[in-house]
């Protein structure tokens, strides 16, 4: 995804040292966050989740994402609630190895599925 593409209905969101694109892709939105993930940049994320369908299938690509902390673990578990309430689902795609040592620590990994690529995710 790049944010010069004229067709994307979903211009990226920037804030401190996050920005986040979300872009269909096959029937599936795909939110993808670039940089660091912490309290004080976690802002787009969160909007980017809460501003989707709630019955939608959301990927998180997290190749992007260089840092992680339990902030953006609470925004995307919050997320997963909200989307499995009203039929939807939250998947995690490709996230480093920092960012999925950091899901395991904390058991994410286990209650969201994460997937090694973007095309996994898009496909389950």
């Amino acid at each position: 995804m790049s944010d010069t593409e004229s067709t994307n209905p979903h211009p990226p969101v920037t804030a401190n040292r996050l920005r986040v694109e979300v872009a269909p892709a096959g029937g599936v939105l795909v939110i993808a966050p670039h940089g660091e993930i912490d309290f004080q940049s976690v802002a787009p994320l969160e909007h980017a989740l809460t501003a989707q369908d709630p019955a939608a299938h959301l990927v998180v690509d997290m190749r992007g994402v260089t840092f992680m902390d339990s902030s953006g673990i609470n925004v995307l578990l919050a997320a997963y609630q909200t989307l499995t309430k009203k039929g939807g689902r939250l998947s995690l795609a490709a996230p480093t190895s920092s960012v999925l040592h950091t899901l395991r620590i904390v058991g994410v990994d286990t209650l969201l599925d994460c997937h090694p690529s973007l095309d996994s995710a898009l496909n389950s």
